[in-house]
Protein backbone atom coordinates (compact mmCIF):
# COMPACT_ATOMS: atom_id res chain seq x y z
CA UNK A 1 0.00 0.00 0.00
CA UNK A 2 1.34 3.19 -1.38
CA UNK A 3 2.22 5.88 2.06
CA UNK A 4 1.99 9.37 1.69
CA UNK A 5 2.67 10.54 4.95
CA UNK A 6 6.22 10.14 6.86
CA UNK A 7 6.20 10.74 10.28
CA UNK A 8 10.08 11.86 12.17
CA UNK A 9 9.71 12.67 15.18
CA UNK A 10 11.61 14.97 17.62
CA UNK A 11 11.93 15.93 21.47
CA UNK A 12 9.16 18.62 21.59
CA UNK A 13 7.31 18.39 18.32
CA UNK A 14 6.98 15.93 14.66
CA UNK A 15 7.30 16.56 11.60
CA UNK A 16 4.99 15.73 8.58
CA UNK A 17 6.36 15.13 5.66
CA UNK A 18 3.73 14.61 2.59
CA UNK A 19 4.05 13.82 -0.23
CA UNK A 20 3.66 15.82 -3.16
CA UNK A 21 0.55 15.58 -5.37
CA UNK A 22 -0.75 13.26 -3.11
CA UNK A 23 -4.77 12.93 -2.33
CA UNK A 24 -5.72 15.62 0.41
CA UNK A 25 -8.68 13.19 1.35
CA UNK A 26 -5.81 10.07 1.49
CA UNK A 27 -3.31 12.15 3.04
CA UNK A 28 -5.90 12.66 6.04
CA UNK A 29 -7.15 9.22 5.94
CA UNK A 30 -3.48 8.18 6.41
CA UNK A 31 -2.52 10.59 9.40
CA UNK A 32 -5.88 9.87 11.18
CA UNK A 33 -4.86 6.02 10.83
CA UNK A 34 -1.26 6.51 11.99
CA UNK A 35 -1.84 8.59 14.86
CA UNK A 36 -4.85 6.23 16.06
CA UNK A 37 -2.48 3.57 16.11
CA UNK A 38 0.08 5.15 17.45
CA UNK A 39 -2.28 6.54 20.31
CA UNK A 40 -0.79 4.90 23.45
CA UNK A 41 2.84 4.86 22.07
CA UNK A 42 2.31 9.00 21.50
CA UNK A 43 0.60 9.60 24.84
CA UNK A 44 -0.50 13.15 25.80
CA UNK A 45 2.32 15.24 25.46
CA UNK A 46 2.48 18.67 24.21
CA UNK A 47 3.63 19.42 20.81
CA UNK A 48 4.71 21.42 18.17
CA UNK A 49 4.40 20.54 14.27
CA UNK A 50 6.05 20.96 11.22
CA UNK A 51 4.26 20.22 7.68
CA UNK A 52 6.22 19.63 5.06
CA UNK A 53 6.24 18.38 1.21
CA UNK A 54 3.04 19.16 -0.28
CA UNK A 55 1.51 23.11 -0.15
CA UNK A 56 -0.97 23.19 2.01
CA UNK A 57 -3.87 25.57 2.18
CA UNK A 58 -4.20 27.00 5.95
CA UNK A 59 -7.99 25.12 5.60
CA UNK A 60 -5.93 21.77 4.97
CA UNK A 61 -3.56 22.92 7.73
CA UNK A 62 -6.10 23.02 10.14
CA UNK A 63 -7.46 19.94 9.34
CA UNK A 64 -4.44 17.86 9.42
CA UNK A 65 -4.23 19.28 13.15
CA UNK A 66 -7.93 18.71 13.83
CA UNK A 67 -6.98 15.15 12.93
CA UNK A 68 -4.36 14.69 14.59
CA UNK A 69 -5.85 15.84 17.94
CA UNK A 70 -9.11 13.91 17.04
CA UNK A 71 -6.87 10.74 16.58
CA UNK A 72 -4.87 10.76 19.56
CA UNK A 73 -4.39 12.05 22.80
CA UNK A 74 -1.70 14.65 21.89
CA UNK A 75 -1.78 19.14 22.30
CA UNK A 76 -0.85 20.39 19.55
CA UNK A 77 0.57 24.03 20.63
CA UNK A 78 1.91 25.75 17.55
CA UNK A 79 2.92 25.26 13.88
CA UNK A 80 6.00 26.10 12.74
CA UNK A 81 7.28 26.86 9.52
CA UNK A 82 9.39 25.19 7.09
CA UNK A 83 13.20 24.78 8.32
CA UNK A 84 16.30 23.07 7.76
CA UNK A 85 17.04 23.76 11.63
CA UNK A 86 13.37 22.12 12.72
CA UNK A 87 14.92 20.89 16.33
CA UNK A 88 15.56 24.24 17.39
CA UNK A 89 12.30 24.99 16.33
CA UNK A 90 10.49 22.88 18.13
CA UNK A 91 12.78 23.58 21.56
CA UNK A 92 12.59 27.20 21.18
CA UNK A 93 8.08 26.35 20.55
CA UNK A 94 7.89 24.29 23.29
CA UNK A 95 10.05 26.93 26.02
CA UNK A 96 7.84 29.51 24.80
CA UNK A 97 3.99 27.84 24.87
CA UNK A 98 4.03 24.73 26.67
CA UNK A 99 5.03 26.78 30.31
CA UNK A 100 1.99 27.68 32.87
CA UNK A 101 3.35 31.47 32.40
CA UNK A 102 3.01 31.82 28.46
CA UNK A 103 0.02 33.01 26.43
CA UNK A 104 0.18 30.04 24.01
CA UNK A 105 -0.65 27.63 27.35
CA UNK A 106 -3.69 25.52 27.72
CA UNK A 107 -4.19 23.14 30.24
CA UNK A 108 -7.08 20.96 28.40
CA UNK A 109 -6.78 19.05 25.89
CA UNK A 110 -9.77 19.97 24.44
CA UNK A 111 -8.38 23.47 22.96
CA UNK A 112 -6.64 24.31 19.84
CA UNK A 113 -4.24 27.17 19.15
CA UNK A 114 -3.86 28.84 15.71
CA UNK A 115 -1.12 31.43 15.41
CA UNK A 116 -1.65 33.49 12.60
CA UNK A 117 -4.30 35.63 11.22
CA UNK A 118 -7.72 34.30 9.82
CA UNK A 119 -7.89 36.16 6.23
CA UNK A 120 -10.78 36.39 3.74
CA UNK A 121 -12.04 33.42 2.31
CA UNK A 122 -10.53 30.83 5.15
CA UNK A 123 -12.96 29.14 7.38
CA UNK A 124 -11.42 27.16 10.96
CA UNK A 125 -13.98 24.78 12.39
CA UNK A 126 -13.67 22.52 15.37
CA UNK A 127 -14.83 20.28 17.74
CA UNK A 128 -12.53 21.93 19.98
CA UNK A 129 -12.29 25.29 21.62
CA UNK A 130 -10.44 27.95 19.22
CA UNK A 131 -7.62 30.33 20.45
CA UNK A 132 -6.03 32.80 18.25
CA UNK A 133 -3.45 33.91 18.26
CA UNK A 134 -4.02 36.93 15.81
CA UNK A 135 -7.24 38.94 14.03
CA UNK A 136 -9.87 37.73 12.17
CA UNK A 137 -10.68 39.55 9.29
CA UNK A 138 -14.06 40.33 7.69
CA UNK A 139 -14.62 37.29 5.31
CA UNK A 140 -12.88 34.97 7.27
CA UNK A 141 -15.17 32.92 9.88
CA UNK A 142 -14.82 30.44 12.77
CA UNK A 143 -16.90 27.49 13.95
CA UNK A 144 -16.58 25.78 17.17
CA UNK A 145 -18.70 23.46 19.09
CA UNK A 146 -17.29 24.62 22.66
CA UNK A 147 -15.67 28.50 23.05
CA UNK A 148 -13.87 30.95 20.51
CA UNK A 149 -11.13 33.51 22.12
CA UNK A 150 -9.45 36.24 19.67
CA UNK A 151 -6.32 37.14 20.80
CA UNK A 152 -6.67 40.24 18.48
CA UNK A 153 -9.43 41.64 16.65
CA UNK A 154 -12.70 39.55 15.86
CA UNK A 155 -14.34 41.53 12.37
CA UNK A 156 -15.60 38.17 10.43
CA UNK A 157 -17.90 35.64 11.67
CA UNK A 158 -17.63 33.72 14.94
CA UNK A 159 -19.87 30.78 16.03
CA UNK A 160 -19.47 28.81 19.15
CA UNK A 161 -21.79 26.15 21.10
CA UNK A 162 -22.20 24.21 17.68
CA UNK A 163 -22.47 21.06 20.19
CA UNK A 164 -26.01 22.60 21.36
CA UNK A 165 -24.84 24.13 24.47
CA UNK A 166 -25.52 28.10 24.40
CA UNK A 167 -23.21 28.17 27.99
CA UNK A 168 -20.36 28.29 25.60
CA UNK A 169 -18.65 32.06 24.96
CA UNK A 170 -17.25 34.59 22.39
CA UNK A 171 -14.52 36.50 23.59
CA UNK A 172 -12.18 39.17 21.69
CA UNK A 173 -9.73 41.97 22.41
CA UNK A 174 -11.31 43.99 19.65
CA UNK A 175 -14.93 42.71 19.23
CA UNK A 176 -16.74 43.48 15.93
CA UNK A 177 -17.78 40.77 13.94
CA UNK A 178 -19.68 40.58 10.68
CA UNK A 179 -21.73 37.81 12.24
CA UNK A 180 -21.70 36.19 15.96
CA UNK A 181 -24.02 33.41 17.14
CA UNK A 182 -23.62 31.29 20.15
CA UNK A 183 -25.82 27.54 20.34
CA UNK A 184 -29.17 28.66 18.68
CA UNK A 185 -28.80 32.54 19.73
CA UNK A 186 -27.59 34.85 17.10
CA UNK A 187 -26.66 38.68 17.53
CA UNK A 188 -29.48 40.43 16.63
CA UNK A 189 -27.96 43.99 16.83
CA UNK A 190 -25.69 45.14 14.30
CA UNK A 191 -22.62 46.92 15.61
CA UNK A 192 -22.12 49.94 14.07
CA UNK A 193 -18.64 50.47 11.97
CA UNK A 194 -17.10 53.48 13.12
CA UNK A 195 -13.88 55.26 11.01
CA UNK A 196 -12.66 57.16 13.42
CA UNK A 197 -11.24 56.17 17.28
CA UNK A 198 -13.54 54.38 19.55
CA UNK A 199 -11.88 53.39 22.53
CA UNK A 200 -15.30 51.57 23.58
CA UNK A 201 -15.56 49.44 20.56
CA UNK A 202 -11.69 48.35 20.68
CA UNK A 203 -12.33 47.49 24.61
CA UNK A 204 -11.80 43.40 24.99
CA UNK A 205 -14.94 41.96 25.23
CA UNK A 206 -16.78 38.77 25.58
CA UNK A 207 -20.09 37.45 24.25
CA UNK A 208 -22.41 35.15 26.27
CA UNK A 209 -26.13 33.84 25.67
CA UNK A 210 -28.14 34.69 28.60
CA UNK A 211 -32.14 35.00 27.67
CA UNK A 212 -32.15 33.92 24.64
CA UNK A 213 -29.81 36.75 23.45
CA UNK A 214 -26.46 37.66 23.01
CA UNK A 215 -24.95 40.35 25.63
CA UNK A 216 -21.59 41.95 24.76
CA UNK A 217 -19.81 42.64 28.03
CA UNK A 218 -16.54 44.49 28.59
CA UNK A 219 -13.84 41.50 30.20
CA UNK A 220 -13.37 41.71 33.89
CA UNK A 221 -11.53 39.32 36.47
CA UNK A 222 -14.88 38.99 37.75
CA UNK A 223 -16.77 38.21 34.65
CA UNK A 224 -14.08 35.61 33.99
CA UNK A 225 -13.83 34.14 37.50
CA UNK A 226 -17.87 33.60 37.27
CA UNK A 227 -17.77 32.06 33.92
CA UNK A 228 -15.28 29.75 34.61
CA UNK A 229 -17.01 28.80 37.92
CA UNK A 230 -20.14 27.80 36.51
Amino acid sequence: MEQFVTIKSYQHGFALYIKENASFEKVLEEVEQKFSNSRQFFGSAKVSFSLEGMELTPEQEFEIVDAIQSSSDLQVIALVGKNQKLKALFDETYEHYASEDSLGYCDEPNAFIWRGTVRKGNDLDSSYSIIILGDVNPGAKVTSDQDIIVLGSLFGEAYAGLDGNSGHFIAALEMNPERLRIGDIRLKKKLSKHFWPDSNKKMPKIAVAQDDEINLQPITKELLGKILSE
